[in-house]
């Protein structure tokens, strides 16, 4: 299995009144009543076929409140997540094995308070190649 340390490309300011490409805000709350950054992730590259995993680092949603409790959650760009990529809530631990003929695949990761505020990064996977046996 190939290991990834996801490596992010930057943090960025939470506004409730926009967001970047990257970066989504929505919820009820506004200033430091929910979060406060949120780590833009570039582009994680990895053999076709291969079985992989990769961890988002603890700090990748930051909230004003460092006590309150944030649920996890990961969707496909365009929908759910495909039966070949799992996602732990629990730990942001991400596994899978695409398949060969896959080039790319974006994810969406929200992260949501228990006041509605949420934020979302996207990472993208592109594969290269073929799997070797």
């Amino acid at each position: 299995m190939v290991q990834f340390a996801l490596l992010s490309t930057g943090e960025s300011a939470v506004a409730k009144s926009s967001g970047s490409s990257s970066t989504t805000t929505t919820g009820g709350g506004s200033g430091t009543e929910g979060f406060v950054s949120v780590k833009n992730f570039g582009t994680l590259v990895m053999p076709a076929g291969s079985l992989f995993s990769f961890t988002l680092p603890k700090d990748t949603f930051k909230h004003a409140d460092p006590k309150v409790s944030v649920a996890l959650d990961a969707r496909g760009e365009n929908g759910p997540l495909p039966d070949w990529l799992n996602f732990d809530r629990g730990t942001g631990k991400f596994t899978g094995r695409p398949p060969e003929s896959l080039s790319s695949f974006t994810v969406i990761v929200t992260a949501r308070d228990s006041s509605g505020n949420e934020v979302s990064t996207r990472v993208v996977l592109n594969f290269t190649g073929n799997a070797k046996s």
